[in-house]
């Protein structure tokens, strides 16, 4: 039996590693999301890897605190919708605010599995 939580991220993550294929740094952030989409498909079909979830749960919260100084750019400006509007090459915070939130996002669904297996 499939763990229905597990297959949801799985495929959200996917989705998100598709979404990144335009991205300009597709590379990285198609990796990350493949592989957290990897941690929750092995989990919801009863296939867990405590070392490959750690390990994933490890990247993508390192990730996310490499882009976390983007975050208080973003806090400090004037107009806190911007995060989700157009990209402004004067404002880089906002893609990394996003990046940063994404592998956070991705940590905490490694982390998810983690802790229903312990």
């Amino acid at each position: 039996m499939t763990s229905r939580i597990s297959l949801a991220l799985a495929i959200a993550f996917a989705i998100f590693a598709l979404i990144q294929l335009n991205d300009p740094d597709p590379l990285l952030w198609v990796l990350l999301y493949a592989a957290a989409a990897a941690v929750c498909a092995l989990d919801a079909f009863n296939r867990y890897e405590e070392s490959l979830t750690l390990t994933m749960f490890g990247i993508c919260l390192a990730t996310a605190l490499y882009f976390a100084p983007a975050i208080a750019d973003w806090l400090a400006s004037q107009n806190l919708a911007e995060l989700y509007g157009e990209m402004k090459a004067q404002k880089p915070f906002i893609e990394e605010t996003r990046e940063s939130l994404g592998a956070l996002l991705a940590a905490a669904g490694c982390f998810y599995i983690f802790h229903k297996n312990k």
